[in-house]
């Protein structure tokens, strides 16, 4: 996704869990554009985080255009995949990256950036993006401004 939004002329700020997977993936997209990348850590599970994040994408870029929610967390192993054997804290994990998540870097984003009311886009996908495994990066590092999502600029705004 991220990929794809600098392939369009989008400067990019990418987000993971782990800044490593985050700054692996920046230079392959920024050298295959010539767009800007920002490269973030970012724990969606931290309304705080999700904040700081937000602020440090709009003192890089001035504006945030697009916000793609694309974090998403199932972990499960064949004895706690069954429903019925699911533990409550894998669940609250779940519920946590990919409810909590998306609506704080929504909230977030919109509050800061997406004014007038109406201008907001969001987009929300429970796989990592296809653009991560093109890359070569991490299917780890996602596109930014939320669940590890992306924050984009259209070229010439």
């Amino acid at each position: 996704m991220a990929l794809a939004l600098a392939e369009a002329g989008a400067d990019v700020a990418i987000t993971s869990r782990s800044a490593d997977d985050a700054e692996r993936s920046a230079p392959k997209i920024r050298d295959a554009t010539g767009r800007k990348v920002l490269a973030l850590a970012l724990d969606v599970r931290d309304e705080a985080a999700v904040e700081r994040t937000v602020d440090a994408v709009l003192r890089e870029f001035g504006h945030i255009d697009i916000l793609v929610n694309n974090a998403g967390n199932v972990v499960s192993t064949p004895e706690n995949a069954p429903f019925e054997k699911r533990p409550g804290e894998l669940w609250h994990n779940t519920i946590d990256v990919n409810l909590h998540g998306v609506f704080y870097c929504g909230k977030h984003v919109v509050a800061k950036a997406m004014k007038p009311p109406g201008r907001a886009r969001s987009s929300t996908s429970p796989r990592p993006p296809a653009s991560s495994a093109r890359t070569g990066g991490s299917t780890r590092a996602r596109p930014w401004a939320g669940p590890r999502s992306t924050t984009t600029r259209p070229r010439g705004r």
